[in-house]
This record gives structure tokens, sequence and C-alpha cells, in this order.
């Protein structure tokens, strides 16, 4: 148990405390906040609200929240232990068949919260705003970041439309699973700056496009990564991003820079990985 739990804790993203007990004849996972509590309380609310969907591919679903608990100085919740192929090991122990299955479902989630968003118009002040936030979080020294937050305040010199309503949130690879029967189970949701199905179209091209949850994989596996991700993509993120150019630009670099001031210093991968991503969604036509 201990090295299982061991595991789990390496693979958190968050800096969360993460632990797995045998209670009542099943494993759950217990997630401990001690950071940000009133969003992460927001997070773990859009994952109860979320509606299970069934797609003819895989049943759409997020993984339940057994029973959670605030106090002063953390807080925590506590789901079942769901077995099966997700986080950063789907790109190369998914086959072609999960890959398909992927798509279709991915495709009809996209669809289905742009469809039930409403068009609202955004002051580029809100993404001004945000940059000069991150770039005074930032101690790095890239000079593509700096230019991809020039970039951001260049785009928003004016109101732009957005469709607002529902979304994941932080909707990586790395937050999903795929299991036997035919689900895909999404987890760890996210409250975030802006609540628009956009927000999930960036999150995807954080690893359909850039590689993000393979990154620091060896180059056998990055490269099974890249193939699983061509066969998965969701033609609706292309979709989708045409009839939003501007604002998936602006969201995609936005999305991108908040990773900048959390790249541990000694993390050259992470680092170079970032630069290459951002050249590449400030280059993109």
């Amino acid at each position: 148990m201990d090295r299982i739990n061991k595991q789990i804790q390496e693979a958190s993203h968050s800096g969360a405390l993460l632990t797995l007990e045998h209670r009542c004849g099943r494993f759950v996972v217990t997630k401990r906040i001690y950071a940000g509590i009133e969003r992460a309380i927001s997070s773990v609310e859009k994952q109860k609200l979320f509606r299970e969907t069934t797609t003819s591919a895989y049943t759409l679903c997020s993984i339940p929240v057994l029973e959670d608990l605030k106090q002063d100085d953390y807080f925590e919740f506590t789901m079942p232990f769901i077995d099966g192929i997700g986080g950063d090991v789907i790109t190369y122990k998914g086959n072609k068949v999960v890959a398909d299955n992927l798509r279709v479902t991915l495709n009809s989630y996209l669809l289905d919260i742009l469809s039930s968003g409403e068009e609202k118009a955004i002051p580029g002040k809100t993404f001004i705003d945000k940059v000069i936030d991150i770039k005074s979080k930032y101690q790095g020294d890239s000079h593509i970041v700096f230019d991809a937050i020039e970039k951001v305040i260049e785009l928003s010199d004016y109101e732009l439309i957005f469709p607002m309503g529902s979304c994941h949130g932080d909707l990586t690879l790395s937050n999903v699973k795929v299991t036997p029967d035919n689900k895909l189970y999404l987890f760890d949701f996210l409250d975030g700056f802006l609540e628009t199905p956009l927000q999930d179209i960036v999150k995807l091209k954080q690893d359909f496009d850039y590689g993000w949850s393979f990154r620091k994989e060896n180059k056998n596996l990055a490269l099974k990564g890249k193939m699983f991700c061509e066969i998965a993509y969701p033609n609706m993120i292309r979709t989708i991003s045409r009839l939003y150019k501007k604002e998936v630009e602006i969201l995609d670099l936005v999305n991108l820079l908040r990773i900048a001031p959390y790249i541990n210093p000694k993390d050259n991968i992470t680092k170079l990985w970032l630069d290459k991503a951002l050249s590449k969604s400030i280059n993109s036509k």
C-alpha cells in the first residue's frame, strides 16, 4: 500500500496530498488541499454536478465524490478508486480502439457544452490583467514567455465574444480515465478565471497539439504519445477554433503562460516544452 500511495502522490500535479485506503470493501482515494481552499471547493462542486452523458463510444461521467470535509487549514474529499487506463499513461497504453472512442466522445462533449453556452462580450482588459499578474510571478528569463505576454496584450485591445458556460476547466489527458466497461471518467475539475467551453478547447490543445502529458517520456513513448494524439484528435477542436479564432488564440496563450510561474527552476524539460508550445501558438495561423 505504501508503494502504491507513493506512485499516486508522484502522479499528482497539484501539490495536494493523495492517499489510497481500503474502506468498506473497496479502495478510495482521498485528496487533501492546503492552498486555494475556496477554489478547490468550487472545483469539487463542478465535479459533483457534472451530468453523465452517453455517446456512441463511451459513457462520459465524473468520478463521484463520496464525501468532503472543510477544516480551517485544509479541504479534503474522497472518491472511489477507478481502475482503468488514465493519467499520463493513456497515450502509450491506450490502443487504436481507445483513441477512436476517445475522439468520438470528446467531439460529442465539446459540441454539447458549446451548444449549451451563451455568447458574451468579454473586455480585453480581462486578459491583460491576467498576463500582467503572471508576469509579476514569473521568475524565469525566457524571452519567448515575455513575447507571448506582449502578444496577448496586443490581441486584447478590444472586446472579444466568448461562449460562456460549463466546462471541465483542466481537461488534459492527465485528468481522464478509460475503464473496461466503456466509461470515460473525468476528474480534477478546475474552477477557472473564465468559465467558457473554450477553456476545455485550449486544455485539450495543451496535450493534442503540444504534448504536455508525455513531455517527460523517452523518445519511444513520446512518439507513441504523438501517434495516439493524432488518432484521437477531436476535430471539434479545429472547428470551434475557426468559429472563435481570436478568442482561442488569446486563451491558448494565457493557458500556456499560466504554467510559467510554477515550473521548477531545475525542470529544463518543462521550460523547453513551454518555449516550444508558446512559439507554436504565437506562429499559428
